[in-house]
């Protein structure tokens, strides 16, 4: 093809391979937790979906929250002063987490998803943001997955 669907020479930029496996990271970190927080929740600790809900709506709320609170934290310290400090928070959280028990209140499971939700969103919107800055301006729509008109004209698709 002339132009290919995903021009992989984006990686060849080092803060773009590395900024993408720190989300990759982050959404390891995400999707590893997320089925087992409810689980244990709904099984082990007997609460309702609502309830639940409820437990993991905080951390995912403050996680939309600070994007832009963490934009510009990153414009004024650079990401690393962004991404260090977030991976001690995750790494913490996920310490904290590997200690909860059928005894452990919902105040603690509560306050360590916020922790690591917090941490998330420092390191997730830096690292991308670190990587996705590193690009000429002809690779931006490679780098971003955006659409790019020249690919398939929108007219073909219906």
């Amino acid at each position: 093809m002339t132009k290919p669907l995903l021009d992989l020479r984006v990686f060849k930029h080092p803060m773009f391979a590395i900024g993408s496996l720190l989300v990759g990271l982050c959404f390891m970190i995400i999707l590893s937790t997320m089925p087992v927080l409810p689980m244990y929740l709904q099984t082990a600790l007997a609460f309702s979906t609502l309830r639940t809900g409820l437990i993991l709506l905080p951390a995912s709320a403050l996680n939309g929250v600070l994007a832009p609170v963490v934009g510009k934290l990153f414009d004024k310290f650079g990401p690393k002063w962004i991404v260090l400090p977030g991976f001690v928070l995750v790494s913490i959280a996920l310490w904290m987490f590997s200690t909860v028990s059928l005894s452990s209140t919902v105040i603690f499971i509560i306050s360590v998803h916020i922790l690591m939700m917090i941490g998330v969103s420092m390191i997730m919107m830096a690292s991308q943001t670190n990587g996705l800055n590193q690009f000429p301006p002809q690779l931006y729509t490679d780098g971003t997955g955006s659409w790019d008109k020249n690919i398939i004209p929108l007219r073909s698709l219906f």
